[in-house]
């Protein structure tokens, strides 16, 4: 892709209220950020709905709904001309991976990276008040913003429970098929920060006993930052 190819502002930028501009970003380490790609060419696969399976096994999808490997091959260009390094590519799953300086950063994507807080005290953390310019071939640019967007939803109860239940127990209760397992079935776990998989496999363990979670692929989301200490923790 060269220096004249259509460059476009992302679509999916928004700036939220009450976050209020400290000043520049001063830090100079490098920034890790992704870019998602577009699908490739052709009709998008119909949603799968119980109980009829999916079109494509999940191994399968990626050959058919990934990236372009010439789009992949452009924005490897674009990296390379304006400095970033690649760290990782995934066509399957449609991101590439790049690190490179702040500096480098505002000149490929046309932003000025500054620190912000919001009004309720959360940061400070870097991000830019204005969409970042992509190339045609990626639909968004992932880590640039840094803003805190989870937030911790849990409650304390005022009392403790007098009774309390496993799932396997309410699982009796209301009369689950006997013997249903969740074998083929697939489901994501987002993990935020906080409880690492070994964790939630040992705390799933100890409540479910042999029916807990099987093991499973870890996929992390590259330039996505938690803060630990404001997530609650499985113990």
């Amino acid at each position: 892709m060269g220096q004249s190819s259509a460059r476009a502002s992302a679509s999916h930028w928004t700036t939220p209220a009450g976050m209020k501009y400290l000043g520049p970003h001063q830090g100079t380490a490098p920034l890790d950020i992704t870019l998602v790609l577009r699908r490739r060419q052709g009709k998008a696969p119909d949603a799968a709905s119980w109980p009829h399976a999916p079109r494509w096994q999940r191994g399968e999808f990626g050959r058919h709904c990934g990236a372009e490997p010439a789009d992949l091959d452009s924005l490897r260009r674009f990296a390379g001309q304006h400095g970033l390094s690649e760290i990782g590519a995934e066509a399957h799953r449609r991101v590439l991976h790049l690190r490179a300086t702040p500096q480098a950063l505002e000149r490929a994507f046309g932003v000025t990276l500054g620190t912000y807080r919001f009004s309720d005290g959360r940061g400070p953390f870097v991000g830019c008040d204005q969409a970042p310019t992509l190339p045609p071939e990626a639909l968004a640019v992932l880590g640039l913003d840094r803003r805190p967007v989870a937030r911790v939803r849990s409650r304390k109860p005022r009392a403790a429970p007098i009774v309390t239940y496993t799932p396997i127990q309410l699982g009796q209760l209301y009369s689950f098929p006997a013997g249903a397992d969740g074998s083929g079935e697939t489901v994501a776990i987002i993990e935020l920060g906080g409880a690492s998989p070994r964790a939630i496999s040992r705390s799933t363990s100890r409540v479910l006993g042999s029916h807990g979670l099987p093991q499973s692929p870890e996929s992390p989301l590259r330039a996505a930052r938690t803060s630990p200490a404001a997530m609650p923790t499985v113990k």
